[in-house]
């Protein structure tokens, strides 16, 4: 029957006769493997058994020499002769095993194995010289195995017995066993022999076959090498990414050279065109790519209609380099569907690195962004009295100098970064309000996203712990406002030599020294910040006239900016509700600062608008979860506006440049904090809202401490 299938195979009738010998050989070796294998774990079985044999001669002997000594101190010894009993047996069924053949368990195993009769003429002769020597330890021992007393007759022959005979039998247990192991390292050997044999034949077969496929595929090789050389002379000089992927999405074997540069690595063909972009680019656009491939090979669609809405059109790829280094890259992808001479069909794929192109685009736009933002900065700082700009560059600088420390404060050094970013939000805002005052648009954007960056560290540290590596945003932003500020000084410096050059041209002198331009200033920013919301507002001033301390200016401008601000974005109502109130449609503001001749202060901020928003008060602190609905109710009016005084806690539902932060309150207690003040807090709905903060401040410029109330 074979030789009528091999001479059906025709002209692979070759490779049918090498893979039946193939299988032969195989085959051979594995019966052989069994064989030899059975062999193995039975001479394994006796090596263990006559180890043990030797144990149970030791054992014997003991149990013996116990049951003389316990016999003769007049003690009890039944365990002795039970263990020795025990021996005695063991010894016996193991020795007849060897002797006549059978079955026992293996200790490695837990299985049955079956023990031949030994054959071999050197372990036989162990053997038979054991079993002579265990016939005399029989008859020795036969009185003391009876169930009756034993007596010294009985015991003491046996003890005198083992003690001449007992090495002999250890010794011929070790020879067994050292018999036993030689005979199983000639099968391992027997073993490892037949393997090697039959593996050189399989290696000699494997030989033939290839040497004749070899010379058959060396035929057709020449055929194509003129077709491959062609083929790789186009692919090597084209300044494109070119390359095959079939319906599963694999790689062809052909592909351009320049996909190589691309990607910055040798091997692509064959690999899964999926996981091969997830080392470039992000889950969203291989997820596209994928989902946009895959329209090729629906029915019913038009080709050319898929290729009008490409979406992989200078898509942004991270390339890996031998230098451990990332390489960003911009790629332009087009498709094409094509049909291979089998009728199969396959997606031409061509890449173009369009890196450069873009990049000159976004350096021509960052450029032009930077000018208009340099023209917006210089327009706004021309317009500012010199000597302000100065010392508000100062104030700037040294609040800059205040968040560097406590980001660097908590670098490396385990913290409650929640009491970091609160510090950080108090800083921001002082100076994001006093950027504001001088009209600063620019700068307050600036300070507004570092407080965005800060709110969603705090909202990240609500839900899981952070680090110092969490804080690196914020330094890097605040670098950016470093460079700004560097910009700022070098306009100003600009500023003062022309000022110095062109004498006589007012626009660059010194501006004469008005009295309290400052509070000229807040009445500008209020009016600039009430533009932003389609309203207007006027500022009146007592008592602020006469000269004051500059801290003490300072620390009162502070105060006022912020409250100004609060009032802004909390308190006047549009101009419709204003007038069905009676009220002028420009919101009113009245601020005014008393003192006695014991340096007693008081300062009293008025605005005329709607006053607190107490349910908007009560819904914040449920949303926040300082209270539960019910809670809330019952709270006072005065718990409520003594609540806006803490951090996080807005009645505005929107937050932008102006308020939503929960901030502006919290600072101003914090400020008058640093000026050992009270503040007392008085709201009328739908008529006013009024601050009184009281204090003391002597002629050297020293708060005095008074008691504290909200």
């Amino acid at each position: 029957m074979l030789p009528a299938i091999i001479a059906r195979t025709g002209k692979y009738r070759f490779l049918v006769v090498s893979i039946a010998l193939f299988i032969i050989f195989d085959l051979g070796v594995l019966a052989l493997n069994f064989y030899t294998s059975g062999k193995i774990a039975e001479q394994t079985a006796r090596i263990n058994l006559a180890g043990n044999q030797r144990t149970l001669t030791q054992q014997m002997s003991k149990a013996t020499l116990y049951i003389e000594a316990q016999k003769l101190k007049l003690w009890v010894y039944q365990s002795g002769v039970e263990e020795l009993r025990d021996y005695y047996t063991d010894f016996d069924t193991t020795l007849e095993l060897f002797d006549q053949g059978g079955i026992t368990i293996s200790a490695d195993t837990n299985k049955a194995v079956r023990i031949e009769k030994v054959y071999d003429q050197k372990a036989r002769e162990i053997l038979d010289e054991s079993v002579a020597l265990w016939h005399d330890f029989q008859q020795v021992m036969a009185p003391m195995l009876v169930d009756t007393l034993i007596t010294d007759e009985g015991i003491l022959p046996a003890s005198e017995f083992i003690a001449t005979n007992n090495l002999k039998m250890l010794s011929l247990m070790d020879q067994l066993t050292d018999r036993f192991t030689e005979l199983s390292e000639r099968q391992t050997n027997f073993l490892r022999m037949a393997q090697v044999i039959g593996i050189l034949l399989a290696m000699f077969n494997f030989f033939i076959i290839l040497f004749h496929f070899i010379r058959q595929l060396r035929q057709r090789d020449n055929k194509l090498k003129v077709k491959v050389h062609e083929s790789d002379q186009i692919l090597d000089t084209i300044a494109e990414g070119v390359f095959l992927v079939d319906k599963n999405m694999v790689i062809g074997g052909q592909h351009s050279r320049f996909l190589q540069e691309v990607f910055q690595v040798e091997k692509i063909s064959g690999r899964n065109l999926e996981h091969f972009l997830s080392q470039y680019f992000s889950k969203k656009i291989v997820k596209t790519t994928i989902e946009y491939f895959q329209l090729y090979y629906k029915k019913h669609i038009n080709p050319d209609l898929i290729a009008d809405v490409n979406p992989l059109k200078g898509v942004k790829a991270l390339v890996p380099t031998s230098g451990n280094q990332v390489l960003e890259k911009y790629l332009d992808f087009s498709f094409a569907l094509i049909h291979t001479d089998t009728g199969e069909k396959s997606v031409l794929v061509t890449v173009n690195d369009v890196t450069a192109s873009i990049r000159l685009e976004e350096q021509s736009a960052h450029k032009s962004i930077e000018s208009e933002l340099q023209v917006a900065m210089l327009s706004q700082l021309i317009n500012l009295d010199r000597d302000d700009l100065i010392t508000f560059i100062s104030e700037l600088e040294g609040g800059y100098e205040r968040l560097n420390l406590l980001l660097k404060k908590n670098k490396n050094v385990a913290d409650n970064y929640q009491k970091t970013l609160l510090k950080l939000f108090r800083e921001a805002h002082k100076l994001k309000g006093s950027a504001s005052m001088i009209d600063l648009p620019w700068l307050v954007n600036s300070l507004h996203e570092f407080e965005s960056q800060i709110v969603s560290l705090q909202q990240l540290a609500n839900n899981t712990e952070i680090n110092g590596k969490d804080l690196l945003p914020l330094t890097i932003r605040l670098n950016s406002m470093y460079e700004r500020l560097d910009q700022t000084k070098s306009f100003v410096d600009r500023f003062n030599l022309h000022a110095i050059k062109a004498k006589g041209d007012s626009s660059f002198s010194p501006t004469p020294q008005v009295e309290h331009r400052q509070w000229v200033e807040l009445r500008q920013m209020a009016s600039n910040v009430a533009k932003q919301r389609n309203s207007s507002v006027d500022i009146h001033y007592r008592g602020l006239s006469e000269s004051l301390h500059t801290r003490l200016r300072s620390k009162l401008l502070k105060i006022c900016v912020q409250l100004v601000r609060n009032s802004i974005a909390h308190g006047f109502e549009s101009a419709e509700v204003r007038s069905n109130l009676k009220k002028p449609n420009t919101g009113q503001i009245s601020i005014s600062l008393s003192h006695d001749n014991n340096n007693n202060y008081r300062l009293v901020y008025e605005d005329d608008g709607r006053g607190f928003d107490y349910r908007a008060i009560q819904q914040t602190l449920v949303d926040k979860g300082i209270y539960k609905k019910q809670q809330c109710s019952r709270l006072s009016k005065n718990d409520l506006i003594k609540h806006t005084f803490f951090d996080s806690v807005s009645s505005s539902k929107n937050v932008d440049v102006l308020a939503g932060r929960g901030i502006g309150l919290a600072l101003v207690l914090s400020l008058v904090k640093e000026l050992s003040g009270n503040i007392k807090v008085r709201s009328v709905e739908k008529e006013f809202t009024r601050f009184i903060i009281d204090f003391r401040f002597d002629s050297s410029g020293q708060s005095q401490l008074v008691e504290l109330a909200s």
